[in-house]
């Protein structure tokens, strides 16, 4: 597991690259895709990703509500990103976090 980030940050957007395995095999993300090109994080359950939440800092972990707009070098097709998740062993995923607005 691996992410790139700069220390200190809240960043818009997390590149994670995760490796399965045959003892762990499941990215463990609940994941709609109903706009059809990017997936909306609304679960996380155990497999790679709860791996990773246990070990990142608090401004790095994957949140509910976060989108994965990109699975090795595939963007703007949720079906295929979908596919990657389940069908390949190493990935590089770009998730990116959802814009936050105050309204006064």
């Amino acid at each position: 597991l691996r992410s790139s980030v700069v220390a200190g940050e809240t960043p818009r957007e997390l590149v994670i690259a995760f490796a399965k395995s045959p003892e762990l095999n499941s990215i463990g993300l609940g994941l709609d895709f109903y706009d059809g090109e990017k997936l909306h994080v609304n679960g996380i359950r155990a497999g790679l990703a709860e791996n990773y939440n246990q070990v990142a800092s608090v401004a790095t972990k994957i949140q509910i509500g976060d989108y994965i707009v990109e699975v090795n070098g595939v963007t703007g097709d949720a079906l295929e990103m979908l596919r990657l998740l389940r069908e390949v062993q190493d990935l590089r995923v770009t998730f990116r976090r959802p814009l936050e607005f105050s309204i006064r």
